[in-house]
């Protein structure tokens, strides 16, 4: 038992005060900047285009980051695992930190393109970690508390970046959201450096880089072909040669998966049909949600005249209704055990309000917008959220990283291909109706039509009648890009209709609202999640439905009070009665009817006669506990039970693990004042 009293000791001082805050603290210092990146970016492209030119190349300014956060999202948390999380946070945020400072110093837009894919690769690292760090500082019963508040920063981050963006492109440059990233992350680094432990490697197993690589490089083809058909033809060579290298890029990382004890991303999954309906939902969704927040701050910059700063607060209708209808459609499952009408509704909603978005004109009203952006955050977010519980609830423990992961993966692959076709629909719709337009009007020496597609702001250079003439095209190409977004929510709408209805577990949770806010986050180490899963699955019904059955496991008749104390002094070795008062906030009286059954069974030895005194096992004491704890391991082993230990070695260590953090715990010690009065069936 004393492996169980060190574990014990270790878990109450890393979850004590202090030591906790301080390493919270350090990890949302490090996620808010990874999270303003994400959507800042969106209300300062206008500026970006103006300073930078080439608006045909606008889109891959959002896409390299995200194609770089899903490519290192499925293998972030395997890399801490082996070479220590601490080492690899800072290694990360030490990326994120280079990528910000370049991305501010960049005098092209290829090099903004690629500076924005460096700063995505340390960004995801950030977020992906961060969820682990926290769960490796908090016991198991606190980590879900902990996690929500870094899928909180994270989503907050997001709600405040467009406001943000525009208000550094407003009052300083569109630079400073980048170097603003700087003095925050030093901070981070170390706030990280000093407060957190150090967490030693776990495991040596290997790392599939390939297979992060390459759906990274099949959906970087993807993307190519999408934001390239305007310029060069749909059919051209051009395209049809990317579309042909994805294609072969994804059979190469299928064949690649299935030889891999545990791929990054795994190909297959119990019940196929739902994970790939849902993975198709959440591609569409990616689709449709990116190339809102990309185009409309130029259609409120560009053609109605807003300020940056005026535009991403009008971005807060989809920012804000996101998470809560993603909340909201968690909790609708978990009362009606059903995720298929939020999903049907909410891809319904999207289609609506992307309709509603494709007339846009000059005179369009703002509330308008604002009402079909509110329909388009919360259609996306009961989506999104349904989907994933679906998904996750239809793959079981055997598939469930493999579900999350390719949720993931869809999504953001999604939005890459989104922003990119949706921008060369754009370009291809403006450059021509530019040029005709500009004909007719009389433009300034040194103003062309080629100028004005390359920088928006220079049309306020023009008189207010060219003026009103030339926003014509940039109404026309941004609505343009709404309407063909619509079919593509359509067959969001289709997908979801085909989605089987799984009924939901009990025992399990649904999937967290950080998974919808924070896209980096939601693919963490399969064996990870399992973990987590079976804590729920052990004792999702309470810790007294949990110690009445292992009672019964184990094969003797103590009360949940009798059996908590046993397995908390055998993990602690001795507790006084006055502590264990304190513990269940009750007077020492209350534990006599305890101490007595303790006695009655002859668990406690013989120094320990009074309840206000020393409690300690004896040998009988010491082998009860020792059955509650092998009962425990034999449900976790039960739980997993479709989990193949060659897939997953450290499965065993796993179940050893749950079965200690789940017995015995400080947080149930209110059970031992209810005494052996109380049975449970």
């Amino acid at each position: 038992m004393g492996k169980h009293a060190v574990h014990q000791r270790e878990r109450r001082e890393r979850g004590d005060g202090g030591g906790v805050v301080a390493v919270m603290a350090a990890l949302l210092l490090a996620v808010l900047p990874a999270g303003l990146d994400q959507t800042a970016v969106a209300a300062t492209l206008p500026a970006v285009v103006g300073d930078l030119g080439g608006l045909n190349h606008l889109s891959w300014v959002i896409t390299s980051y995200l194609l770089a956060v899903a490519a290192g999202v499925a293998v972030w948390d395997r890399v801490g695992d082996r070479y220590g999380r601490k080492r690899v946070f800072l290694c990360c945020i030490a990326v994120f930190l280079a990528g910000s400072a370049l991305c501010g110093a960049a005098q092209s837009m290829p090099q903004l393109i690629g500076f924005r894919a460096l700063q995505g690769i340390g960004a995801g690292g950030v977020v992906t970690l961060a969820l682990a760090v926290a769960g490796d500082a908090v016991p198991p019963r606190e980590r879900g508390r902990y996690q929500s508040l870094i899928g909180a920063a994270f989503g907050a981050a997001c709600v405040a970046g467009p406001v943000l963006g525009g208000l550094f492109a407003d009052r300083l440059t569109w630079r400073w959201l980048f170097y603003i990233n700087l003095p925050l992350g030093a901070i981070a680094f170390l706030a990280v450096l000093l407060a957190l432990p150090a967490i030693h490697a776990r495991t040596r197993r290997r790392i599939d880089y390939r297979g992060a690589v390459l759906p990274a490089a099949a959906a970087v083809c993807l993307t190519a072909a999408g934001a390239w058909g305007g310029r060069y033809g749909w059919t051209s060579p051009t395209v049809l040669a990317l579309v042909g290298a994805a294609a072969l890029l994804g059979a190469l990382w299928w064949l690649s998966a299935l030889r891999t004890a545990e791929p990054a991303l795994p190909p297959r999954t119990p019940a196929r049909p739902t994970v790939a309906a849902g993975a198709g939902v959440l591609a569409c969704a990616g689709f449709a949600m990116m190339g809102a927040t990309a185009y409309l701050p130029l259609f409120l910059q560009a053609v109605q005249g807003y300020s940056p700063t005026a535009s991403g607060l009008h971005l807060l209708p989809m920012a804000l209704a996101m998470p809560a209808a993603a909340v909201a459609s968690g909790r609708l499952a978990s009362r009606t055990g059903r995720c298929k009408p939020q999903a049907v509704a909410g891809t319904a909603a999207v289609a609506a309000a992307l309709g509603l978005l494709s007339p846009l004109g000059p005179q369009t009203p703002i509330a308008l917008i604002s009402v079909s952006l509110l329909l388009l955050g919360g259609g996306l977010g009961a989506a999104m959220q349904a989907v994933l519980t679906a998904m996750r609830s239809a793959a079981g423990f055997p598939g469930l990283g493999a579900a999350t992961a390719a949720g993931a993966f869809t999504r953001s692959a999604g939005a890459c291909l989104g922003a990119a076709v949706l921008g060369a629909v754009l370009a291809a719709r403006l450059a021509p109706d530019l040029r005709e337009r500009a004909e007719d009007v009389d433009l300034p020496r040194g103003l062309s039509a080629a100028r004005l597609e390359a920088d928006p702001r220079a049309l306020d250079a023009l008189p207010a009648n060219a003026q009103a003439e030339l926003l014509q095209p940039y109404a026309a190409a941004i609505g343009t890009a709404f309407l063909c977004a619509v079919p593509v929510a359509l067959a969001a709408v289709v997908l979801a209709l085909l989605l089987k209805e799984t009924p939901l577990r009990t025992a399990i949770s649904a999937p967290e609202p950080d998974e919808v806010l924070a896209p980096a986050a939601i693919a963490r180490e399969p064996l990870t999640r399992v973990e987590n899963a079976a804590y729920g699955a052990v004792g999702g019904r309470g810790p007294r439905w949990m110690y009445e059955r292992l009672a019964a496991a184990a094969g003797f008749g103590l009360s949940p009070a009798a059996c908590w104390t046993i397995t908390h002094i055998a993990a602690t070795g001795s507790i006084t009665g006055a502590d264990l008062a304190r513990m269940c906030h009750r007077p020492t009286t209350a534990l006599v009817p305890l101490h007595e059954e303790l006695h009655r069974a002859d668990l406690l030895s013989a120094d320990s006669e009074a309840a206000g005194g020393v409690w300690r096992l004896n040998a009988g004491g010491r082998e009860a506990a020792r059955r509650l704890f092998d009962a425990q391991e034999g449900a976790v082993r039960d739980a997993l039970a479709g989990l193949s230990p060659r897939e997953h070695p450290d499965l065993a260590e796993v179940e050893r693990r749950v079965a200690r953090n789940t017995l015995g715990d400080e947080e149930d010690a209110e059970l031992a004042a209810e005494g052996p009065q109380l049975r449970y069936a």
